[in-house]
């Protein structure tokens, strides 16, 4: 049988520490792309292509189109509302 050994360096123990924020009914939305009409665009800083596109499937019947973009040297994904 294998013997368990616990290093306590491995482990942090800290308090008072917030909660995160719980985004619930009547909280703004994280990515607000329900607003956006047919043509306008919007940038999102800091995020990866694959986490806006995901959240652009949660607003059928609307279409979106994502694009990773880099200006001024600052990358973020700039998502169109096409249909």
């Amino acid at each position: 049988m294998m013997q368990v050994t616990h290093h306590p360096a491995l482990y942090v123990l800290k308090r008072q520490v917030s909660e995160p924020v719980k985004r619930g009914p009547g909280q703004p939305a994280k990515y607000p792309l329900s607003d956006l009409e047919v043509g306008e665009s919007r940038l999102f800083v800091g995020v990866h292509v694959n986490t806006i596109c995901k959240r652009t499937s949660q607003h059928k019947p609307k279409k979106f189109r994502c694009v990773t973009v880099t200006r001024k040297g600052v990358v973020g994904v700039r998502v169109w509302r096409v249909l």
